[in-house]
């Protein structure tokens, strides 16, 4: 299970894709508080982990996540407006630490915080990566199932690309897209000058103009997109998952629930404590098995305040600790 999860959030987190919900959802868990799975976060791992999981009818599944439902938000659908929604409550408005290369300014570390997480602030563009970072990850780590090659059906199994007419080649290769809920197109509007640039890049530096999603790795590329082709909005996790969920009975997509702890009996987790922001009420669940796709800053954060990290650091704020791990919460 362990390593399962940990591709697809990984991968959720290198595509950093859009994916939400459409129709309105509840904020309290109104069934047994013993479900199978309780999932942490409703980004895009957290939303395809959970529709996943649920296709079995046996299988209980409840996604948590702490900001809003984001359904219907014009910053969020328009793509132009994507810079709006920073700053709002749809992102976690953090920022790093001063760096003295920035004259002592700290960077924006903004985070999604609603459905669809980061998918549903983000600027859109949809890349994978080079392969050879996904190889370099598996010769560290000794897990192969972490090579390009291991992920590429899972890349493929999230999204499917549609073509528009276009007054210019994409240089989209198809073979590079599955039939996956999540749609990517190509920029739908002349290049302008960007094709020149393009031009420049690709005879000066030798380097062919190319889709970067199929493994090349090295090249120029003018984009793919989590846009709709119907109406040129954004597409993202909720709307490419949410809707699958929303029809089944076995599973329960909770907005405006901030998990402030995961509960341990020993050195096992067995329960997951919310609080709804609006009204203050909180709810304990305690599945069988609790997943946390709450992001690269919430999730070290929230098993920090479960008294998972480095001992001496949580021993000062007064955190009773369950295990000591000093690498949590590093290495950003």
């Amino acid at each position: 299970m362990w390593k399962d999860f940990s591709r697809t959030a990984l991968l959720a987190l290198i595509t950093r894709t859009t994916l939400t919900v459409a129709a309105p959802g509840p904020t309290t868990y109104n069934s047994t508080n013993s479900p199978d799975y309780v999932i942490i976060g409703g980004g895009p791992a957290g939303f395809v982990l959970a529709e996943q999981l649920s296709r079995n009818a046996n299988t209980t599944v409840v996604l948590l996540e702490a900001g809003p439902e984001n359904a219907g938000v014009e910053d969020i659908d328009v793509p132009g407006y994507a810079p709006r929604a920073l700053n709002t409550q749809h992102a976690w408005n953090y920022t790093s630490q001063p760096d003295p290369n920035l004259n002592g300014n700290g960077p924006a570390l903004d985070q999604g915080r609603g459905f669809g997480g980061g998918s549903a602030i983000n600027y859109l563009g949809a890349c994978r990566g080079a392969p050879s970072v996904f190889d370099e990850w598996a010769d560290i780590s000794g897990d192969d199932g972490l090579r390009w090659e291991s992920f590429l059906n899972d890349f493929k199994s999230t999204v499917h690309f549609t073509d528009v007419p276009l007054d210019y080649d994409p240089h989209v290769n198809s073979s590079a897209y599955g039939d996956g809920p999540l749609e990517l197109t190509a920029p739908d509007d002349n290049l302008g000058f960007v094709e020149g640039w393009i031009s420049a890049l690709t005879s000066t530096l030798n380097l062919p103009w190319t889709d970067l999603n199929d493994g090349t790795g090295l090249g120029v590329s003018s984009s793919v997109n989590t846009i709709r082709s119907s109406n040129r909005t954004r597409d993202f996790a909720p709307q490419a998952y949410g809707w699958q969920l929303a029809g089944r009975r076995n599973a329960q997509q909770l907005h405006d629930a901030e998990v402030t702890k995961i509960g341990f009996n020993g050195k096992r987790a067995t329960s997951v404590t919310y609080v709804n922001p609006n009204d203050g009420t909180t709810q304990t669940l305690n599945p069988k098995e609790i997943i946390l796709t709450a992001g690269a800053l919430n999730s070290p954060k929230l098993l920090m305040l479960s008294g998972v990290g480095p001992a001496d650091h949580l021993k000062s704020l007064g955190i009773p600790i369950v295990a000591d791990i000093p690498q949590i919460g590093q290495n950003l």
